[in-house]
């Protein structure tokens, strides 16, 4: 069965030291075994104290989740933009070696909320500005030994990348330690079979996110996990699985994944149902 973890962002935000000192042995009770861990800003959390702090309980780093708010942008942005946007995510794979994740994964391409209309020779133009500007980024990873997952989003959040196919040609050219971060819950939006466009992904999956198709816990939902598992071990694929939901009390998190009323009768019932549900249909 895959290695299950869970993202804090399902508990609080920022996920900072003292978060994740709170949050690291609850996680670690309730039987997860991994911890997904996002960088908003950083020096939000120190990578060796949290290499240690995950160590002391029993847990692995699954991976790094890159968060791209406005004015992270490494498309149809100002040179500036793009260098200071390049920097961060230099940080993020730093972090990752450091903790020992093996990716550093999410929408690198441009900040979330960020739609623009684009004509084909547009859009060929951007996927090459990507391309050249992640470049650096793929590089120094590769001597970390990290990963990207370049995720694509829903198309309220993004125009850039909506389906695996839109991705596959975005990371077409780059080194092959450039790959697609799986997310269930756009999956469920833009793919018209979303366990087909997952064999299509196949050689190309870094590293994988669940939630239900309400953005609560898998399980509690019209997905398919069984069929989504046995999709997913036809491709090879060995990483961990890691359920990522948000918390509706935290104004600022809630605002940005647009949620707006509470997903269950409590966040750690979000993890614990999420966790159960998946083991089951991992077998």
């Amino acid at each position: 069965m895959y290695a299950v973890g869970v993202n804090p962002w399902v508990w609080t935000s920022p996920v900072d030291d003292e978060a994740l000192a709170e949050l690291i042995p609850r996680i670690a009770s309730f039987g997860f075994d991994a911890v997904e861990l996002p960088i908003e800003q950083p020096g939000d959390w120190d990578p060796v104290r949290t290499r240690d702090l995950l160590a002391a309980y029993g847990l692995v780093a699954a991976g790094v989740c890159a968060v791209t708010p406005p004015g992270r942008d490494l498309v149809d942005a100002a040179p500036a933009v793009v260098e200071s946007t390049v920097a961060y995510l230099m940080g993020c794979v730093a972090s990752a070696a450091a903790v020992g994740a093996p990716c550093v994964g999410g929408p690198v391409y441009a900040a979330v909320g960020r739609t623009w209309r684009m004509s084909a020779t547009a859009r060929a133009a951007c996927y090459a500005d990507f391309r050249r500007a992640l470049a650096p980024v793929a590089e120094q990873a590769g001597e970390c030994g990290v990963s990207i997952g370049v995720e694509a989003l829903n198309r309220y959040e993004t125009s850039v990348v909506n389906t695996i196919e839109q991705t596959i040609e975005l990371i077409d050219g780059l080194p092959p330690n450039v790959g697609i971060m799986i997310d269930t819950y756009h999956m469920n939006i833009e793919e018209a079979d979303p366990y087909e466009a997952l064999a299509v992904a196949g050689r190309h999956i870094k590293h994988v996110q669940v939630s239900g198709t309400d953005r609560g816990a898998p399980g509690r939902d019209h997905f398919d996990w069984p069929r989504f598992f046995d999709t997913l071990r036809a491709t090879g694929y060995q990483g961990a699985v890691c359920i990522e939901s948000f918390t509706a009390e935290n104004e600022t998190i809630a605002t940005a994944a647009s949620i707006w009323r509470p997903l269950a009768v409590s966040q750690d019932r979000l993890a614990l149902d999420g966790l159960h549900h998946l083991r089951k249909a991992m077998r």
